[in-house]
């Protein structure tokens, strides 16, 4: 998940930034480290929060 990482340095976020995108914290976390898989959902909402494709999340 290397755009919202990436993302999270340029615009100041912090992961609780990203808990109604994805959810917990600790989900967040797991997600931004590669342990934990993005579901659709998670796909969509990241990609209208950085108004990207959701194509470039996979």
């Amino acid at each position: 998940m290397l755009l919202p990482a990436t993302r999270l340095d340029q615009y100041g976020s912090n992961m609780t930034d990203f808990e109604n995108d994805i959810g917990k914290k600790s989900m967040v976390s797991q997600a931004l480290a590669g342990k934990k898989n993005l579901t659709r959902e998670h796909i969509m909402n990241l990609a209208h929060r950085f108004d990207v494709s959701p194509v470039v999340f996979f």
